[in-house]
């Protein structure tokens, strides 16, 4: 018999779970309802929405959930009038966007969600968040010896979630460590990416907008862990990205707070391909997936060796050359589960499948209606008139008493061996009873008090009763009220008590009186009896409850009545009531008979005492009397008790009747049961099995296997007798049923029905308390569990070979199971891959965990220290499971595919990541202003489209496209596509400006929003401006498309003729260096924005520029020489304008000046690596020039 397991609960230190947006609030629901018991009792879970809707159904959860709405009926243009911050600084202006509801906009512009968060926190609706924080810091004696752990869950996609992850996470370190400075805290992240939507996602466009949003949400947490890991303060090439910060508002004030914190300690990427590239079928199964992993990483009894593990991980975060990005990892969880308790339930209904239906000897308890069926069909096929059709009844009486099988004979064995007998008590103390009640009524009770002395001889002597003489008249009135009182009340009382005794509510199990039903199907031996044999007796007496009937009305229409009849005034029989010497010639009845004993008694009506006396008539007088009044008595009596006896068996009869119509519709619904059986089997087949991205796997879940289990599973014949309780249960359903019914017979509608379903509500969870109680062979741990679905799935096999036909043998060998359990349980760790692709040729960081009961550690067959050697034994887990936990670390999402940069390379071209490329295609055609464009900025925060303003994920992608945009300026400055123009003649201006390939001029715009008007401002401008970027460098192709087709050569390509012709104008005229670029830049830019990097970029762009043009237009012999020639003669112009120029020295020397110190030493390393023939003497040269 399988005991109640007892599973302890984990000990969890302080720990929030935060949930951003529709999903990132499902799955941090899911978490919450994993959580058993004191689980919770130091975990808070809040969640944000702009759904209010959805935040209500997160919160019926039963869980206690703290819900933060985000948003409200405003639009964006009423949120950007009280949050000056965001309309001037960061929020992309667009018209379209300012009518749109935060709701409506929020899931494809990440900003707006940023915008309403803002306002969340300065009208001060975050105080549910704060709540669940402090509730964690509630005083209760207890140390927390540990970090407070905050999980964020979010997709990155679009929506509430990934427009506030960074904000949310940096606000509630800086809220946590503000409040409670010596509380240390570790904040981790699931990220969801977009790919796990993609089975609901209909279209490619909204795809691509939710995978740049994704790239774009990855960009900014890196970019922000690297700054909150110190790195843009100490390394100098990322200097330029020191001041990255988020301002948010500050509650109830106009103030605002510059956060750049560590948003999360680790990031866990969640992505639609794990680190086996299997995937999941649908969004429920990755949130699944997700709250599983969630739960043993920091609820499970895994988590203290996790966050051990995880500690030795930190250590390498401060390695310099990860700059604090390989944060980010994977997480993945699974579960080998034996679902007992669904495998019981599936033999339960088998069970009750084979007892209830099935054919033949198959159909059990139905068999002998089945016979009353077949009957009927063959006396109807006869022409058999209806009336003289063997009943139901009959047919099913005589089949369970004929049949030869061993379910019928155990059924007479058990219950039907005394039948007769008790049939017999029955109907005897039911009439007993009936006779009792009426007597003891008290309509009946005081008149046949009054009368009952006559029941018996009086004494009427002179001696001792002459008090009696003389009174016939008057008893005779009591005999007459007694036999009124019989003749008005008997059959009413009778019909009463019948119905008392019929239709009692009181519960069989508790009824001792034997003249009831429910005495009746008790066996004195074997207590209730069993259905079948309840109806074989309910049968039985329904017959003779209408042989009752009938020889009851033949006795009082043919005995009762007339007998009481003789008693009346009207009477007429003078040979039994007249008295002898009286002056009367004959007394005809009672009536005449009484009036002469009074007569008699007081000497009157002309007859004399002396000669009654004579004759001897006044001594026959009192002895006819004393015959006469018992004898009437006693046919009053009769008269009563057989009417009390017909009402009885009336009432009786017509309630067997509905009993056993009761009782024959639900066994008439057997048919529809065994379908619905199978329906409920088939629905636990399929609520178990596995499917194709679960992350729990059902040991004996497949459907032969059950049936196979079932098969096996059979209690035998002895199964098919039931408990008396449960028997005495299915006649009160019975009889409720026909309360019910009898209750409800004349209404047309009955709003509340309350019949009882007595195989669902009764037998069927009896069935399945006998499975549980009765068969021990399923009641194992989960990995005796797999080896009996490997001795099973042989089974089924050997049955399958021999045609289902013959015996089957068990041939499993220990080892063999032993190396199916160890394959069951490397595909659980499989299943706990983490959710994201590993990366190649970069070693991971990995930990893999399991964890199962330890009671497992009990077996004798099987070791778990040889199956699982560094799985954990604990006592928080169900023997019919074991989990399993894996943890990707230390990667960066850079090496990472989806979000890889292309990358070209001597074996082969490599394309970048689909999240990459959705990103970059979309962002190229960004604008400096939004209003005027129809692409509106991916980031919380507009300003970060700009490479210089936050770092690519990939620095060697980010030195490409900083060489893009180095490349246009050079090539708009040197094409002339880029133009220092007068906007002003009265007030004397000029402003950079740009002359598009459409020949439109178009306003050159810096970071602030104002027109360039010095020259540094251009990079600034083309950085964040990448559709100027690349309609420049469409004007570059198109200016070689036309010296390709004139097959020109280097000196007579168009970058050759600008090349002569190239000055800066706002500097000074005449043919000057493209290094003047860089030395211009670098002379006009503040000191706050001059950083070495961008000098040495610009200084390569340049040396590229020329390589790139040489490799175009010279052979490959003749490229090396002609590049050194060209740089000698743009390093001497260089120098030539430096020392002509005092806007271009800007208090500089040629010493000391930061650009021509690079320019110098790229120059000299060029020529000392080709080594053109006098390359020593020209570096001799650009010493002495330098001097």
């Amino acid at each position: 018999m399988a005991s109640k397991e007892i599973i302890k609960e984990n000990q969890v230190p302080a720990t929030l779970f935060v949930g951003l947006g529709g999903v990132g609030s499902e799955v941090v629901k899911r978490v919450a309802e994993k959580c058993r018991g004191s689980e919770t009792d130091n975990v808070n879970f809040v969640v944000f929405d702009t759904n209010v809707n959805d935040l209500a159904n997160i919160t019926k959860s039963g869980k206690k959930i703290y819900a933060v709405q985000t948003s409200n009926t405003q639009s964006v243009g009423d949120y950007l009038d009280y949050d000056e911050d965001a309309l001037r600084n960061w929020f992309p202006k667009n018209a379209v966007l300012y009518d749109k509801t935060v709701s409506e906009g929020a899931g494809q512009v990440r900003a707006i969600s940023r915008l309403a968060f803002n306002s969340t926190i300065k009208t001060g609706k975050l105080r549910p968040l704060f709540h669940a924080i402090d509730d964690l810091f509630r005083k209760d004696g207890k140390e927390m010896k540990q970090a407070l752990r905050i999980v964020i869950v979010s997709t990155a996609a679009g929506g509430t979630g990934s427009g506030i992850i960074l904000p949310m996470s940096m606000f509630l370190r800086d809220y946590i460590t503000s409040k409670y400075p010596s509380t240390a805290v570790i904040i981790r992240g699931l990220l969801m990416l977009p790919e796990i939507l993609d089975s609901v996602i209909k279209t490619e466009v909204e795809r691509e907008s939710l995978r740049r949003n994704a790239y774009a949400t990855v960009k900014e947490l890196n970019a922000f862990m690297m700054k909150g890991s110190g790195f843009f303060d100490i390394d100098g090439d990322l200097r330029r990205y020191s001041g990255l910060h988020v301002d948010v508002t500050v509650t109830a004030t106009d103030e605002l707070k510059s956060l750049a914190l560590l948003p999360l300690d680790f990031c866990f990427l969640f992505d639609g391909q794990n680190a086996e590239d299997s995937t999941m079928a649908s969004p429920e199964q990755y949130k699944e997936q997700a709250a599983q992993a969630l739960y043993e990483q920091n609820i499970g009894p895994m988590q203290q060796k996790a966050f051990s593990v995880e500690d030795n991980i930190i250590k390498e975060i401060s390695n310099k050359g990860n700059y604090g990005r390989n944060r980010f990892g994977g997480i993945g969880a699974g579960v080998l589960r034996y679902p007992y308790e669904d495998v019981a339930d599936y033999i339960a209904y088998q069970w009750a499948i084979d007892r209830i239906g099935g054919e033949g000897e198959a159909a059990k308890w139905s068999k002998y209606d089945k016979a009353f069926f077949v009957k009927a069909r063959e006396e109807r096929k006869a022409g058999i008139p209806y009336s003289e059709q063997q009943t139901r009844g009959e047919v099913y009486t005589r089949t369970l008493k004929t049949a030869s099988d061993n379910f019928s004979k155990d059924l007479r064995n058990m219950y039907l061996q005394d039948a007769e007998r008790r049939i017999t008590d029955f109907f005897r103390t039911l009439a007993e009873e009936m006779h009792r009640s009426l007597n003891d009524d008290p309509a009946i009770r005081v008149s046949r008090g009054s009368a009952m002395r006559f029941a018996s001889e009086m004494d009427y002597s002179i001696e001792t009763g002459s008090q009696n003489r003389g009174q016939a008249d008057a008893n005779l009135n009591l005999l007459r009220a007694y036999e009124m009182a019989v003749r008005n009340n008997a059959k009413k009382i009778s019909q009463s008590v019948a119905e008392g005794i019929f239709r009692n509510e009181t519960k069989t199990i508790n009824e001792k009186r034997s003249f009831t039903i429910e005495q009746l199907i008790r066996s004195s031996i074997n207590g209730i009896c069993h259905p079948n044999a309840v109806r074989y007796l309910l049968y039985t007496i329904t017959e003779q409850m209408k042989q009752k009937i009938k020889s009851t009305e033949d006795r009082i229409a043919n005995e009762a009545t007339p007998a009481l009849d003789s008693w009346a005034p009207s009477a007429n029989d003078a040979g039994t009531f007249d008295v002898r010497y009286t002056k009367k010639s004959n007394e005809k009845n009672i009536d005449e008979f009484c009036q002469a004993e009074v007569a008699y008694a007081k000497g009157g009506n002309g007859d004399t005492p002396s000669k009654l006396d004579k004759f001897r008539g006044g001594e026959d007088i009192y002895a006819q009397l004393n015959q006469l009044f018992p004898a009437y008595f006693g046919d009053i009596s009769l008269f009563g008790e057989l009417t009390s006896e017909l009402e009885a068996y009336k009432i009786g009869l017509e309630y067997l009747k509905e009993v056993n119509e009761m009782f024959e519709k639900f066994f008439d619904t057997f048919a529809e049961k065994v379908a619905k059986l199978l329906r409920m089997q088939d629905d636990l087949v399929a609520s178990i099995r596995f499917h194709k991205g679960d992350s729990v796997y059902n040991i004996c879940a497949d459907e032969n296997i059950l049936q196979e289990l079932a098969r096996t599973s059979t209690n035998g014949e002895e199964g098919l007798m039931l408990p008396s309780e449960l028997c005495g249960q299915i006649f009160d359903a019975v009889k409720f049923n026909v309360a019910f019914d009898r209750e409800t017979r004349n209404a047309d509608v009955v709003e509340d029905d309350k019949r009882i379903d007595i195989f669902d509500d009764i037998l069927l969870g009896y069935f399945q308390q006998a499975v549980r109680q009765n068969c021990d062979m399923i009641d194992v741990n989960v990995i005796e569990a797999i080896a009996l679905e490997y001795r099973l799935k042989k089974r089924v096999q050997q049955r399958e070979a021999q045609g289902n036909e013959g015996k089957v043998y068990d041939k499993v060998t220990h080892e063999d199971t032993v190396r199916y359990i160890s394959e069951m349980l490397a595909m659980g760790e499989r299943l706990s891959a983490p959710s994201i692709q590993r990366m190649r040729n970069v070693e991971p960081r990995e930990v893999n965990l399991q964890a199962y009961n330890e009671s497992l550690r009990a077996m004798r067959n099987y070791k778990m220290a040889d199956l699982l050697p560094n799985g954990m034994s604990v006592n928080t887990i169900s023997k019919y499971e074991v989990h399993f936990f894996n943890a990707l670390y230390n990667l960066t999402p850079d090496k990472l595919s989806k979000f890889a940069a292309p990358v070209c390379c001597e074996t082969g071209d490599k394309e970048g990541g689909l999240y990459h490329m959705a990103y970059h295609r979309y962002s190229q055609n960004i604008g400096p202003d939004s209003a005027k464009s129809m692409s509106i900025s991916t980031h919380i925060d507009k300003r970060w489209d700009s490479i210089a303003v936050m770092p690519e994920l990939d620095f060697r992608y980010a030195k490409q496209m900083t060489t893009r945009i180095h490349q246009a300026l050079i090539y708009g400055l040197l094409l002339g596509a880029i133009q220092y123009r007068e906007i002003s003649q009265i007030a004397n201006r000029k402003v950079y400006r740009y002359e598009n390939s459409g020949e439109r001029i178009m306003d050159l715009v810096v970071s602030n929003g104002t027109p360039c008007d010095q020259f540094y401002e251009v990079l600034d401008a083309l950085y964040i401006n990448p559709a100027a970027v690349k309609d420049v460098m469409r004007i570059k192709e198109n200016k070689r498309k036309k010296d390709k087709v004139r097959n020109a050569n280097y000196d007579q390509t168009a970058f050759y003729r600008s090349l002569e012709e190239f000055y800066l104008p706002q500097f000074h005229e005449g043919k000057t260096s493209l290094f003047e670029i860089p030395l211009a830049y670098y002379a006009t830019v503040p000191n706050t924005k001059r950083y070495s990097v961008e000098i040495v970029d610009l200084v390569d762009s340049i040396i590229g520029v020329f390589m790139e043009e040489l490799s175009l237009w010279e052979n490959e012999t003749d490229r090396p020489f002609r590049l050194c020639e060209i740089l000698k003669e743009q390093f001497t112009m260089l120098v030539d304008s430096f020392k002509n120029y005092e806007s271009l020295r800007n208090n500089t020397t040629l010493h000391n000046n930061l650009v021509i110190d690079v320019v110098y030493r790229k120059i000299k390393s060029i020529l000392e690596r080709e080594e053109p023939v006098g390359y020593d003497e020209y570096i001799d040269e650009m010493k002495k020039l330098l001097r």
